[in-house]
């Protein structure tokens, strides 16, 4: 049985992922192939954004906040919550200079590019707050603050559909403004202390300096498994593109219990003394509950693919048994991911990435020429293949050494 906590971040995890989830699949079904299409692709420039935010910011709070001695942590957090509104702040103005630009040169672009402009800086605040009060133990407080953004998020969407006036950008706009009240609620929730310049110094110079790897593994990250999707959709076409990112919805329910066990099990992972076997138990509970799972969706694909997408999808069910494979091997990967990041071995996150990346960019162009959306799964595959095995030889060396400069007992 799951403790009070767990059980709370599970939930919060499941209603987050879980909206998400059934609003893909509501807009997959109104908008069709092709319109879902390009709403799945501001989507990814939207996570390609949280990406790079949650390497500077919330990556590095998750791992620094439950070290700190207590009077201190009320001060990082007023700190770096400062730091990350300025960084919105700049984001917007960028936004409205590209928005400019696009009026001029890009027209048909230009009304997506500002609706990202306006809704994105929301998207990433909200996300960095909740991960704050989860790091923090205030699960209940989460939990509250995404119930009330996520219920007024598939409210709105549902009467704007009622009345007919649900399109692409209209859906954006619902998706993003009503982050609002999260982050409205999430600030009253936290406790503030009086900073100084000097206190703003200490949080920028801690996420300056652990962050630049994991931010260009993070940009590596869109050069390998990302890179074959938004290639697919320039090369293959809107539909696939759409049936592509459908398929993933349809496993975002697995994403509910990943990012669950990552936002619990990282701070733990932190103060576990022996990595090594805290990774296999991770691995084998994992596998013992996702497996049964990853059957089922593959026995049910065909059906799941008509009830999620319609007749438009139809034809795409093989895209479920390739991701059944991909997600295979996350599971495996998951836990050396928690433990990589526990240890702060950085470097070798970014190395891993950049080994996938690197056949990602060598290999995208014959896979999708040859093969079409069945290459962009090889792509994956092989992507997750390279970079969770030299993580896990980056943690099994990582471990040796620490048994070799450890005294000797006797």
């Amino acid at each position: 049985m799951l403790t009070a906590q767990k059980s709370l971040v599970l939930i919060d995890q499941l209603v987050v992922s879980g909206s998400s989830f059934i609003t893909n699949i509501f807009l997959a079904r109104i908008l069709g192939a092709n319109n879902y299409g390009m709403f799945a692709l501001a989507g990814l420039i939207q996570m390609f954004c949280l990406s790079v935010s949650m390497s500077f910011f919330s990556q590095i709070f998750q791992v620094t906040y439950p070290n700190l001695a207590d009077s201190r942590k009320s001060i990082y957090t007023s700190s770096i919550l400062i730091i990350k509104a300025a960084a919105m702040f700049l984001l917007f103005i960028i936004g409205l200079i590209v928005f400019k630009f696009s009026t001029l040169y890009f027209k048909d672009y230009s009304t997506l590019i500002l609706c990202l402009t306006i809704t994105t800086p929301l998207f990433l605040i909200q996300d960095f707050l909740r991960r704050i009060l989860i790091t923090s133990q205030l699960f209940a407080n989460a939990l509250l603050a995404d119930l009330t953004t996520n219920f007024l998020q598939m409210l709105l969407l549902f009467l704007c559909w009622q009345i007919n006036v649900l399109n692409i950008y209209t859906a954006l706009y619902i998706v993003g403004l009503t982050f609002i009240p999260s982050v409205v609620l999430s600030i009253k929730m936290l406790k503030f202390s009086n900073i100084n310049q000097q206190n703003l110094w200490y949080a920028w110079h801690i996420h300056r300096q652990k962050s630049i790897w994991l931010i260009l593994s993070a940009l590596l990250q869109w050069s390998s498994g990302y890179f074959f999707i938004i290639i697919a959709g320039w090369w293959i076409g809107g539909a696939a593109m759409g049936a592509l990112r459908l398929a993933q919805y349809i496993f975002g329910l697995l994403n509910v219990l990943f990012q669950a066990i990552e936002n619990y099990a990282l701070p733990k992972a932190v103060m576990v003394e022996n990595k090594w076997d805290f990774f296999k138990q991770m691995v084998s509970k994992m596998l013992l509950f996702f497996v049964p799972i990853l059957i089922l969706l593959a026995l049910t694909a065909n059906q799941l693919f008509a009830f999620a997408g319609g007749a438009s999808y139809q034809g795409f069910e093989y895209v479920v048994y390739g991701l059944c494979i991909v997600y295979l091997i996350i599971v495996v990967g998951y836990p050396i991911r928690i433990i990589l990041r526990s240890l702060q071995l950085n470097r070798d996150y970014f190395v891993g990435y950049l080994l996938s990346a690197v056949f990602s960019i060598c290999s995208a162009f014959v896979l999708l020429q040859k093969y079409q959306l069945l290459g962009v799964i090889a792509g994956l595959i092989i992507t997750q293949i390279i970079s969770n095995s030299y993580w896990i030889f980056s943690v099994k060396r990582k471990m040796a050494n620490l048994i070799l400069v450890m005294p000797n007992s006797n």
